[in-house]
C-alpha cells in the first residue's frame, strides 16, 4: 500500500532526471539541474538514513504508547498475549484521575456531562484485572467485557465487589473492555479457577459481544492456520516511507462535536436528562449461521468446563441502554435517525434457548435494570457519551447475581 502511493512520486522524480539529462541546455540550466541532482541525491540519502536508523531502533511513527498513555485504562485495548489468540492488560498498574472525563478531553470532545466526576484511583492486579488485592481464594469468577470492568467506578463500587458485599463470597473479577465470549472464558479456564470456586459467570452485553464472537473466531483461525494473529490496530510502523504515505492518505479527522450527541431525553425525578445510546441489540434472524455456530460451540465448551471443574456456569445477559430505556425516553430527531426505527430484539430469549440446550445456566439482567428505572425512578447507567452501568446500576446487577446465586450457600465464606 505504502509503495503503490509513493511509485507515482518516484516514478515521476525519475523521469524528471531522465528528461534533464537528454534535453540541450545552457550552462546556467546545466548548473541547475546539477544543483537539482545533488539535493534529490542528499534527499535520497537522509531518507534512507531516517528508514534505516528507524526500523533500527524499533521506533514508532504511528505513536501507539503515547496514544495509549493519554487514555485512561478502561478506554485502552488489552495488549498483553494471554492464551492462543486472546489478550489482557498489562499489570500490575494503577491510574487516578476522572476517567471519562479524561478521554472527552483526549479527544477533544466537550466535558460538561462529567466536570464533576469524581475522581478515584484505579488499580489492576498481576494479571490486569480489577482485584483490590487478588484474593487467593474465591467462590465466585465473572468474566466479561467493559461491563464488568466498570473502569471508571471505585473497586468498592463495582458489581463484583457488592455481590461479595451481599453474598459473604469472595469474587474475583475478570472484566476487560474491547473483549469478547472466547476470551472470558479463556480468562476462566487460565485464572479464574481455585479450589475453593463454585460458581463462575461470563457477562454477556448483548450490544456487541457477537460481533466480538466473530473476531475471536477470526483470530482463532488465523492462528490455527498461519501460526499468528496480530491485530492491525496493535502494529507500530517503523517505516517512514511507510508513515508518510499513511499521512498523505489519511483522511481529515472530523471536528470534535460542540456538545454530546443526544438520542433521547428522560423525565427522572430531579427533571429532564439527556441520553446517547450506543450499541442496540440484532434480531436472532440476522445473525449468520456462522455466528450462531461459534456461539453454540462457545456454550459447548463452558459447560464442558462447570462439568470438569465441578463448578456451576452462568451466562449473565447484559441489555444495552436503548433495551431498558425502551419506551421510558423520549427519542430526539437525532435519536430516531441513528436508531433507525429500532425496537427490542428477540435476542434474549434466543440466547436463553441455546444456554439451556447447553447447560448453561441463564440470568437475564434486563427486568432489574428495566424496574429501578420504573418503579425506582432511577436511571442505572450513564446519561450521555458513555452508555455503560452507573454506580447504581451496578448496584442492581450485584443485587440480581446474589438473587440468583445465592441459594446455594453450602461453600459460602467469610471473605
Amino acid at each position: 500500500m505504502h509503495w503503490q502511493l509513493l511509485q507515482p512520486v518516484l516514478l515521476g522524480i525519475g523521469l524528471l532526471l531522465l528528461a534533464l539529462a537528454a534535453l540541450p541546455r545552457p550552462k546556467i540550466l546545466t548548473r541547475l539541474s546539477f544543483d537539482l541532482c545533488l539535493a534529490l541525491l542528499g534527499l535520497a540519502a537522509a531518507t534512507t538514513l531516517i528508514e534505516a536508523g528507524a526500523r533500527l531502533v524499533g521506533f514508532d511513527f504511528r505513536g501507539l504508547e503515547a496514544a495509549r498513555r493519554r487514555l485512561p485504562p478502561f478506554y485502552q485495548r488489552p495488549m498483553a498475549p494471554t492464551g492462543e489468540a486472546f489478550f489482557r492488560r498489562p499489570g500490575p498498574m494503577s491510574w487516578r484521575g476522572q476517567v471519562i472525563r479524561t478521554c472527552l478531553q483526549t479527544l477533544g470532545w466537550p466535558t460538561d456531562d462529567y466536570q464533576n466526576e469524581p475522581v478515584i484511583t484505579v488499580r489492576y492486579d498481576a494479571f490486569g484485572f480489577r482485584n483490590e488485592p487478588r484474593p487467593d481464594e474465591w467462590e465466585v469468577a465473572v468474566a466479561g467485557d467493559s461491563f464488568t470492568e466498570l473502569g471508571y467506578l471505585s473497586y468498592e463500587q463495582l458489581f463484583t465487589s457488592r455481590l461479595s458485599d451481599h453474598t459473604g463470597w469472595r469474587v474475583l473479577n475478570l472484566g476487560v473492555s474491547h473483549t469478547g465470549p472466547l476470551t472470558h472464558l479463556h480468562y476462566l479456564e487460565a485464572y479464574g479457577l481455585r479450589p475453593a470456586t463454585r460458581h463462575t459467570v461470563i457477562v454477556f452485553y448483548e450490544g456487541n459481544d457477537f460481533d466480538d464472537l466473530d473476531r475471536e473466531s477470526y483470530a482463532l483461525s488465523m492462528v490455527r492456520t498461519k501460526g499468528r494473529y496480530e491485530p492491525e490496530e496493535f502494529r507500530p510502523q517503523p517505516s517512514f516511507l511507510g508513515a508518510l504515505a499513511d499521512w498523505i492518505s489519511r483522511p481529515d479527522p472530523p471536528s470534535p462535536p460542540d456538545s454530546l450527541f443526544t438520542d433521547a431525553v428522560w423525565s427522572g425525578p430531579a427533571g429532564e436528562v439527556a441520553l446517547t445510546f450506543e450499541n442496540t441489540a440484532p434480531a436472532s434472524v440476522s445473525l449468520d449461521p456462522g455466528t450462531i455456530e461459534a456461539f453454540k460451540q462457545f456454550l459447548v465448551r463452558y459447560a464442558e468446563l462447570g462439568r470438569r471443574r465441578a463448578v456451576r456456569v452462568w451466562l449473565a445477559y447484559m441489555p444495552c441502554k436503548a433495551r431498558v430505556l425502551h419506551g421510558q425516553a423520549r427519542l430526539t430527531a437525532e435519536g430516531e435517525a441513528n436508531l433507525s426505527g429500532w425496537e427490542p430484539t428477540d435476542l434474549p430469549t434466543f440466547v436463553a434457548r441455546h444456554c439451556t440446550d447447553a447447560g448453561v445456566r441463564f440470568l437475564d439482567l434486563t427486568p432489574a435494570l428495566v424496574a429501578t428505572l420504573v418503579n425506582d425512578q432511577q436511571l442505572p447507567y450513564n446519561p450521555r457519551y458513555d452508555s455503560h452501568l452507573n454506580a447504581h446500576g451496578a448496584e442492581i446487577v450485584s443485587r440480581a447475581l446474589a438473587a440468583a446465586l445465592g441459594p446455594d450457600r453450602s461453600h459460602s465464606r467469610a471473605r
